[in-house]
């Protein structure tokens, strides 16, 4: 096409368009035809040596109008109109423009990080063999400050990689001491090197934030002396090394999961395997075709693409929440789409993967896997929600309790109370409503049975289908508590800054000794802390609740700069404790490697391979102004100028900005076309968990698992209980127990915060009465053993009367030869049995049953056991096993159990026994066990549950007879041991 065409049939459309300026339309436009080109009149007026001032425009791609409109902003057009024709419309676009190729001076940087500041977070994190260091710093004005220190690369495989990474932390601060330090093979002046600024970058670093890679973590260690055995630590002065908490806000579905082999069959079956139907419908455009096709013939469709996508990322177990959520709102498409694939591809892979897919959802056990499904779902959702929660940038690190504490209420709420079965706007209750109709699932050439194959249906899902759903999410929040408490410790630094939350002044807890241990981190007097934090504390309540939206460090901030001003004083001055409480506060704000991660992905974008080498500086400076400019829409704007700037320097031209206007803009659109859909489908779920869970209290976390853990024995499997010892083992080798177990919650970390009164004498006196544990542990153990060895067996006869408990699954003909010949009683209610018969002892499946002859006293036998109490056995030699426990205990009816003992198994049977029906039994704090015990007779009717380190103070305090770890509770109880087996009771 001609330029002549071109230009006849749009040129007066465009010069009315494109005017020189619209206010002085006499000077008509800016378009210009000179020779064969298509120009710019203000550019080749100011003699511009551009395509537009040479006139230069001839093809049909080149004369367009997005190009006309780009050339209009540019700065090049502004800055010559603003010389030619010098009016003020023209000059104030010229003060728009801001030049994206002017990187921040290195002054800049040290100016952020001179004297001012007051502390330092840095945040760390690496990817393949590149090593990224993010910083929050805080200064005198309690001004907060975001950036990045810079990144290194790791040349070689280190033989040690921890020594390795230690030595890169060291080269980013060196690196940034000194300027234009960021070309690879430029060598590093000596005199360019700032060494007082890296003294000081070293000094006021208080803590070091690590993600979950074990190197790093170790590394993190060294740097701030955790293990106590680097002598002169890169950062002396820290006090802290923390383990990122949104990996570990991951790991409670991550680890979880996995133990529970339903659950990990469902996954497998559904998303991660190499046959999962699901994974082919996302990555096949042939099946995603189908799929599609289907979605529009659904009645409830969601209103998004993105609710249609069934893609998650390998490396996030988290993120395969998602198509397992998409799958339940598009199940009648997804179940369509089998049906075609199954059919038109039948013999290949995914015909075959199509047929497997559609057995696991048919039938009753079908139902139970889609239950359990969208159970999983909620479940995830409600873990997606703490882990965004940590995930951002800016959390309020106050609120980080208060999160913890909602997640587990949700967890109570819906799977402990049961709720989530009847919540409408959950993905059970949508679940549900897709089972309660029939679905005819047709599968052409198979032999399934006689008539169609169905899913779902009326009296699918049964009750005994929903306990037994409930039992695994019961044991899954069993397992996902004692994960909270061991990944998010109460006594780590994180959670003591808790006190200044000022939203829920209920969920702050022991305020005194909290500010006793904020104290030791920041090393200020805590009675001078308490006295400012009590003076302060309405003030920013008040100005808080008067916010709209306001952070916990933006009112105590706002509150002690009101009050400085007023009285004419800078805040640290005023209040030189809390300022330097409320700057560690703020330098915590937003502790997440998440930002570093974020960091990794503009490099990536950054440095493609076919970069310009020479331009490798350039690009490495507009990366950092890109990572460390602070939030705002000015900044926004920069970031996003310069990105783009970057992208026409790699390039050669920039993108094409798609600037037309929808065809039906400014016209309303009918309602009654729109269908149906559950886009906000998430949305309405979230809310409707997180406002019933809130007006639902619980005790404590620990305590949602204790109420969880009777429900969850039916399914408690090896996996779980192994999963239960790691945990217990994390939380353990974190904390470092002191002498006075309530004074500061018995922790501190690492041996970095010092207590007063904690003296060498004290440490030495602790490790000799950890020695003493040991051996009274091993003592006992031997004890059992040697018990074991020589006990000898006496048969035990059945008596006329006595109540027998069998297990579900034992042979009724023997429970019927029991009643006729030995006139015992059958009961169901295990609480009141005499005599229970297991089909075989030392399962992880009877442990509760086990437990309860234990604390009831009674007769623990196998089925072996009872056949010959039963009929006789003619060799005279017993068979079997028989257990029997003193019926001693059965007497007693209040239990206190310590906040330590962390024994599932014995609290689930206690738990059992407060919940049957006319029960005696009750648990009571320690105020009430204690007022039992002044009663006449009341050892015979309390009993207290502690650990090995808590028996002597309590059996001083409390007396001997009603004090039990849970090896002395065998030991006293257990009359007679395991004969013919070498399997043990509960684990023993």
């Amino acid at each position: 096409m001609s330029l002549s065409k071109t230009w006849a049939r749009n040129a007066e459309k465009w010069k009315q368009e494109f005017l020189v300026c619209p206010k002085q339309p006499a000077l008509g436009s800016w378009l210009m035809i000179a020779g064969n080109g298509l120009g710019c009149k203000i550019c080749f007026l100011a003699e511009q040596k551009t395509e537009f001032g040479r006139c230069l425009l001839t093809s049909p791609r080149q004369i367009s109008l997005d190009r006309f409109r780009k050339h209009q902003a540019t700065e090049v057009h502004l800055r010559s109109l603003a010389r030619l024709v010098g009016c003020e419309c023209c000059t104030s676009k010229l003060d728009d423009v801001v030049d994206s190729r002017d990187a921040p001076s290195f002054a800049d940087f040290q100016r952020m990080l001179d004297m001012s500041c007051v502390t330092i977070v840095t945040h760390a994190d690496g990817k393949n063999k590149r090593f990224t260091m993010h910083f929050t710093a805080v200064d005198r004005d309690l001004e907060i400050i975001k950036s990045t220190f810079g990144h290194a690369w790791q040349q070689a495989a280190e033989y040690n990689p921890v020594e390795g990474y230690v030595r890169l932390v060291d080269q980013v601060l060196k690196n940034f001491c000194t300027p234009l330090a960021s070309p690879p093979k430029a060598k590093r002046a000596p005199e360019l090197f700032d060494r007082e600024l890296y003294n000081l970058l070293r000094e006021k670093h208080s803590a070091f934030n690590t993600d979950a890679c074990k190197v790093i973590i170790l590394a993190g260690q060294e740097v701030v002396n955790h293990l106590g055995t680097n002598p002169d630590p890169l950062f002396p002065n820290a006090v802290a090394w923390i383990k990122d908490h949104t990996h570990s806000a991951r790991r409670i579905i991550q680890r979880v999961w996995r133990t529970d082999d339903r659950l990990t069959e469902i996954m497998e079956t559904l998303v991660t395997s190499g046959s999962a139907f699901l994974k082919h419908l996302n990555h096949s455009p042939e099946l995603q075709s189908l799929f599609q096709a289907n979605l529009k013939k659904q009645k409830h469709v969601s209103n998004t693409g993105t609710s249609h996508s069934l893609s998650y990322a390998a490396h996030r177990f988290d993120s395969q929440v998602k198509p397992l959520a998409h799958f339940l709102l598009s199940f009648e498409a997804a179940l369509a789409t089998a049906m075609q694939v199954q059919s038109l591809r039948a013999g290949d892979d995914y015909g075959k993967d199509a047929a497997s897919f559609l057995s696991f959802l048919v039938g009753k056990a079908g139902a139970e896997n889609i239950l359990q499904t969208a159970l999983m779902v909620d479940a995830g959702d409600m873990v997606m929600c703490l882990l965004r929660f940590f995930d951002r940038a800016t959390f309020d690190v106050a609120l980080m309790g208060e999160q913890l504490h909602l997640f587990c209420q949700k967890l109570d709420w819906a799977f402990n109370k049961k709720h989530i079965l009847e919540l409408e706007d959950s993905f059970t209750g949508h679940a549900l409503r897709l089972l309660a109709k029939t679905h005819i699932v047709r599968i052409p050439g198979q032999k399934w049975g006689s008539g169609p194959l169905t899913v779902g249906g009326p009296g699918f899902v049964a009750a005994a289908t929903r306990q037994r759903c409930l039992a695994r999410m019961q044991a899954f929040v069993v397992l996902a508590v004692q994960t909270v408490r061991a990944e998010f410790p109460s006594f780590e630094p994180l959670q003591c800054f808790g006190i200044f939350a000022l939203r829920e002044r209920s969920l702050v807890g022991d305020v005194a000794s909290k500010l006793e241990r904020v104290a030791m981190f920041c090393s200020v007097d805590a009675s001078a802390l308490r006295s400012k934090y009590q003076h302060f504390l309405t003030k920013a309540v008040s100005y808080y609740r008067s916010q709209a939206s306001c952070s916990s460090f933006d009112a105590w901030r706002h509150v002690m700069l009101q009050e400085a001003r007023a009285k004419g004083r800078s805040m640290e001055s005023l209040a030189p404790e809390l300022f330097r409480a409320v700057a560690q506060l703020g330098a915590f704000t937003g502790c997440t490697t998440s930002c570093v991660e974020v960091t990794h992905s503009v490099q990536d974008w950054l440095w493609p391979k076919r970069r310009n080498k020479h331009l490798s500086l350039q690009c490495e400076v507009n990366e950092i102004t890109i990572a460390t400019s602070p939030p705002g829409q000015a900044a926004d704007a920069k970031t996003i100028a310069v990105a783009r700037d970057v992208w026409r320097t790699v390039y050669g031209r920039p993108r094409a900005i798609q600037r037309a206007a929808r065809q039906d803009k400014g016209k309303e659109r009918s309602k009654g076309k729109r269908s149906k859909t559950l886009g906000g489908f998430f949305k309405r779920a979230r809310a409707a968990v997180t406002h019933h869970a809130r007006h639902h209290k619980i005790r404590s976390i620990q305590q949602v698992g204790y109420d969880a853990a009777p429900g969850a024995a039916a399914v408690w499997s090896e996996k779980m209980n192994n999963e239960l010892d790691f945990l217990a083992e994390t939380l353990g080798d974190t904390a470092v127990s002191l002498k006075q177990e309530d004074a500061f919650h018995a922790c501190i970390l690492g041996g970095q915060l010092k207590q007063p009164d904690f003296t060498p004498g004290q440490a030495e006196e602790a490790k000799k009465r950890k020695a003493r544990a040991l051996t009274l542990q091993q003592e006992r153990a031997e004890q059992a053993e040697k018990r074991r060895n020589t006990c000898s067996f006496t048969a035990v006869r059945l008596c006329a009367g006595q109540k027998c408990y069998f297990q579900p699954g034992i042979s009724d003909n023997l429970g019927r030869e029991a009643v006729n010949m030995k006139r015992v009683r059958l009961t169901r209610r295990w609480i009141e049995a005499d005599w229970f018969v297991l089909e075989r002892i030392g399962d992880m499946a009877t442990q509760n049953l086990a437990w309860a002859a234990c604390l009831l006293g009674g007769f623990l036998v196998d089925a072996t056991y009872m056949q010959d109490a039963v009929a006789g056995n003619p060799s005279g030699e017993p068979r079997g096993v028989c257990v029997a426990f003193k019926a001693a205990l059965g007497t007693k009816r209040r239990v206190w159990c310590s906040a330590r003992f962390q024994q599932l198994d014995v609290y689930q049977t206690m738990a059992a026994c407060v919940g049957q029906a006319g029960s005696q039994w009750k648990f009571v704090d320690l105020e009430d066990f204690c007022r039992e015990r002044g009663k006449r007779n009341a050892s015979l009717k309390a009993i207290a549950f502690v650990t090995d380190d808590e028996q002597e103070s309590f059996v001083q305090e409390l007396g001997s007879n009603c004090v039990f770890t849970r090896e002395t509770f065998i030991t006293k109880l257990a009359r007679m041991d395991v004969k013919h087996t070498t399997l043990g009771v509960c684990g023993l």
